[in-house]
């Protein structure tokens, strides 16, 4: 459709045509998919997958504990530093998009295992003093390994508790972070807080989170509505 707006607009600049009918049909619209989420079960599940006898399971139980539980990207976790999680008790410092910063709440369940993953830390010539996350030669973790992680993780709490997760679902990085905000919004949370906590610029990128309920209040008419049993 671009480009064949284009193309009429030069015929009419040319005089080839007097009237450009194609400025009257609307662009097509592609459709927006919802994001995609955990249950709360599953997500109980994901957590007990890593093995926390190692550090590279201590280190897999933190990540997991922190993108859930203060939704934040992948980027923004693979980018942490240790000074963002000491700069105020109980909070943690985060960069997002555009270097903006916010302050999110770090749950006792998060604190708790980050702690125990730095002090389970070996010592590796060279580690980067700075991240807080590592891969086994002591560099930050990026995140696509991060991504793998998550990935590896899903499968082994498939194996754990198939009747919970399906072993064949994809599921990002991000899923956490839609996780967080849809168990948050459905648990009674305002769309002005979560959108705060997410660093969304704009609440129309909140909003898109309001659909996922939809689910929910159909469930709710099939059990309570009477003509529902029609």
């Amino acid at each position: 459709m671009s480009t064949l707006r284009t193309f009429f607009k030069y015929l009419k600049r040319k005089k080839v045509i007097q009237q450009n009918w194609l400025a009257l049909i609307p662009s097509p619209k592609s459709e927006r998919k919802l994001p995609a989420f955990l249950k709360i079960e599953e997500i109980f599940e994901l957590m007990r997958s890593p093995d926390e006898t190692t550090w590279i399971g201590k280190r897999d139980k933190a990540l997991l504990e922190l993108m859930y539980g203060c939704g934040l990207r992948v980027s923004e976790v693979s980018a942490l530093n240790r000074e963002q999680l000491t700069a105020r008790e109980g909070w943690i410092r985060v960069l997002g998009k555009g270097s903006k910063e916010r302050w999110v709440p770090l749950p006792d369940q998060a604190r708790s295992a980050i702690e125990n993953y730095l002090r389970a830390l070996p010592t590796i010539q060279g580690a980067d003093p700075v991240a807080v996350f590592w891969n086994f030669r002591g560099s930050r973790l990026t995140a696509r390994s991060i991504a793998r992680v998550l990935a590896r993780h899903l499968l082994r709490a498939a194996e754990i508790s198939p009747e919970w997760i399906d072993g064949h679902r994809k599921a990002s990085p991000h899923s956490l972070r839609h996780s967080f905000a849809t168990h948050l919004l459905s648990a009674g949370a305002d769309l002005r807080s979560i959108q705060e906590l997410l660093g969304h610029s704009s609440l129309s990128t909140t909003q898109r989170y309001t659909h996922l309920n939809l689910g929910e209040l159909m469930d709710a008419y099939q059990n309570a509505h009477p003509l529902s049993k029609k």
